[in-house]
């Protein structure tokens, strides 16, 4: 058996991330590495998983990866006739790095290393032309996807704060990315928002402090506050993020809209001029509402006060669209639904649907996959 070093050339990342000495670090939802191998049809990862959930997707074939805290082993198989093929590899960050569940909380991955038979090679895979940039909280993070329709307020802990319940390879962002075949960045933390975050979160800093940070867990990685880092190039940003906020919003209306013009200008301080596609919830498809009439609250004043706050920002390349899911997603069909009233992974497909027509439209790039 042979070490692979974490920082071969032919290991590529999607996302942000930070080398150490010994290990590569990252811990926003969605993170990937990606290689292929030939030579072998056995391998094993050494990291540190922070008790994170993954996806091990090679030829086709998934299989999850539970980690816990502490760097060790984790060995993957796979069926191949001919160990000389080659076989492709890409490891993909399930869950949030900074979630509570019932043995502790996540935290930032430190991977060191492959091991793999002394005959095998490594290469790289292609690497995406394009770049999505996603920022949001729990509905881009995929908080609850894969789980169970419950309430807002279960009894049960262990359900709700569950990790194997999230996969963000299966989160809207994810589908929007894979349709035009760019790599997605998603940038997003359940409970945060755009000014101030859902009642009794944990931070009380929202996402216009933690945007710039290469590792969620580390303030020290914010890239104005440390010129060794710099943010990965991106092609598009898509915004989708205030439902948190909107709790709070009663009589602070206009502070919410100049505060979400404020993280506007603090994207395009560090963004440049890349364009912007600001998501809003149509009528019926806000999460962690429960019933219509409040999904229709919740959409009306959203919309005006988005709009409100890009008109204060007055940005150029800057796009306000309402997503309408195809089909719709309804309070109604259970399967639309996941954990505490978080979409599921189908109503995330549904949402994507309406996502691409305006990614399409606002870039004139062509979907490759519908």
């Amino acid at each position: 058996m042979k070490t692979i070093d974490f920082s071969t050339a032919e290991i590529q990342g999607i996302g942000r991330f930070v080398a150490g000495e010994d290990h590569l670090a990252f811990d926003w939802p969605g993170t990937q590495l990606h290689f292929a191998l030939s030579g072998t049809a056995t391998l094993t990862l050494v990291m540190d998983g922070a008790r994170n959930w993954f996806n091990a997707d090679i030829n086709g074939h998934r299989q999850l990866i539970e980690t816990g805290n502490g760097t060790a082993q984790y060995t993957l198989t796979w069926p191949a006739e001919d160990t000389s093929a080659v076989s492709t590899v890409r490891l993909t960050q399930r869950t949030e790095g900074v979630a509570a569940t019932p043995e502790g909380r996540t935290g930032t991955v430190r991977f060191k290393g492959l091991i793999v038979d002394d005959d095998a090679s490594i290469s790289a895979i292609p690497f995406p032309a394009r770049t999505m940039e996603f920022i949001g909280d729990s509905d881009t993070a995929a908080y609850g996807n894969m789980g169970p329709r419950t309430g807002l307020r279960p009894t049960d802990r262990s359900v709700f704060a569950n990790p194997a319940y999230q996969d963000a390879s299966a989160s809207w962002a994810a589908v929007t990315a894979n349709a035009f075949g760019s790599a997605c960045h998603n940038i997003s933390y359940s409970g945060m928002g755009a000014v101030w975050n859902s009642p009794g979160h944990s931070e009380s800093r929202a996402m216009d402090h933690f945007y710039g940070r290469m590792l969620v867990n580390d303030v020290a990685s914010h890239v104005i506050e440390n010129d060794a880092l710099s943010l990965p190039k991106v092609d598009l940003i898509i915004m989708y993020i205030g439902g948190n906020d909107w709790w709070s919003i009663t009589d602070q209306e206009t502070a919410f809209s100049q505060g979400y013009a404020n993280f506007l200008h603090h994207i395009r301080r560090l963004r440049g001029d890349v364009p912007i596609l600001i998501a809003c919830a149509n009528g019926t498809s806000g999460s962690c509402l429960e019933t219509e009439p409040r999904q229709r609250q919740f959409s009306e004043q959203m919309i005006k006060l988005i709009s409100d706050a890009v008109d204060l920002a007055g940005l150029p390349n800057v796009h306000q669209r309402v997503i309408f899911p195809t089909p719709d997603i309804s309070v109604d069909e259970d399967l639309d639904w996941g954990i505490m009233e978080h979409w599921s992974a189908k109503a995330h497909i549904k949402w994507a649907a309406s996502v691409i027509k305006h990614v399409a439209d606002v870039t004139q790039w062509t979907p490759t996959d519908l």
